[in-house]
């Protein structure tokens, strides 16, 4: 026979997995729900664009800009936040990693890629500067001047590489 504060435990844990169970269920149902309502909307737009080609793409086209116009204005904002020490460095980092990933995906040739890239490599430049200097004046960690100069480094290598002439792929 269980003691009192045995079962009092397996009943308290017994209500806590009830009530996790009942959390899983209630969030599997809004997900179902907003799946079941985007279905219809999403085939009727699948639907239209595959007639028309030339639709897809321009909507392609519209929603790239859409969103590297959203992310240039949260990598904005997470700069202006980083110098004012409410935020820190890796958000700033993420920011722009989504922004230069986005603007090349909208890039179509290897020069637009390298345009992209050497903006990017300005802005990691200047990015070094700020973690240095915030880091000089003690308002942050030589942890985020390494990764400052660890996105630089990158951006660098990806600028290189899009730049070098492209090499026919060897067969093994």
């Amino acid at each position: 026979s269980m003691s009192g504060s045995t079962a009092a435990v397996w009943n308290h844990r017994r209500h806590e997995q009830k009530g996790t169970a009942m959390h899983c269920l209630k969030s599997a149902t809004v997900v179902l729900s907003f799946l079941t309502l985007l279905s219809p909307m999403d085939t009727v737009v699948i639907a239209q664009d595959q007639e028309d080609p030339g639709a897809i793409n321009a909507r392609i086209r519209r929603l790239q800009q859409e969103r590297v116009e959203t992310l240039q204005r949260a990598a904005d904002l997470a700069q202006a936040q980083y110098r004012e020490g409410t935020i820190g460095f890796r958000v700033v980092l993420a920011a722009r990693q989504d922004l230069l990933e986005a603007r090349l995906d909208m890039a179509e040739t290897r020069e637009e890629k390298a345009e992209v890239l050497t903006s990017q490599l300005k802005l990691a430049r200047e990015s070094l500067a700020v973690a240095e200097a915030r880091y000089r004046a003690a308002r942050t960690t030589l942890l985020d001047v390494h990764q400052a100069k660890s996105a630089l480094l990158r951006v660098e290598i990806r600028l290189l590489k899009v730049r070098a002439p492209e090499r026919p792929k060897q067969s093994k």
